[in-house]
């Protein structure tokens, strides 16, 4: 699945920004472990959670920097809650990782859409971000006997 979306470079103001806004909500609270045990591998071939999420938009934000958004669509076989974890590449002109981002929706119910974003946090302003791409994707039921979690990349 190739999912990428063109971007026009960040100030290097906004990227500073961008960094100090993305530590704050890293340490504050941007969803987290439940302590469940993620090592139970659970599967559901027929919905692989990289088919959930879209990737809709890669735009420089004025305070934000790069960011990248899109939608997941909790569209697993199972009827419990699910928890997404998205994982994005910011890449230069020449196809270079700049940096990387990622972000979690939690909770999202069975048949149920919610969008996301994350952002090029801590790229170098001499870097300018004009692609981005996700790389992976897990989907981890928290509510599952078990807790399963199913992963999956970009590239399927």
């Amino acid at each position: 699945m190739d999912q990428s979306v063109k971007a026009r470079g960040p100030s290097p103001v906004a990227l500073v920004v961008a960094a100090l806004l993305a530590m704050t909500i890293a340490f504050v609270g941007c969803g987290g472990d439940d302590g469940g045990d993620l090592s139970d591998a659970g599967t559901d071939t027929g919905n692989p959670p990289n088919e959930d999420v879209t990737l809709d938009a890669c735009e420089a934000r004025e305070l934000q920097g790069t960011v990248a958004s899109g939608v997941v669509s909790n569209s697993s076989s199972s009827s419990y809650k699910a928890s997404y974890q998205i994982e994005v590449d910011f890449l230069d002109a020449a196809g270079n990782l700049v940096t990387n981002g990622w972000t979690v929706v939690d909770d999202l119910p069975a048949g149920g859409d919610a969008p996301w974003e994350t952002g090029a946090f801590g790229a170098p302003s001499d870097a300018p971000i004009v692609d981005c791409t996700i790389t992976n994707v897990s989907r981890h039921f928290p509510d599952q006997a078990g807790d399963a979690i199913e992963g999956g990349n970009g590239d399927s």
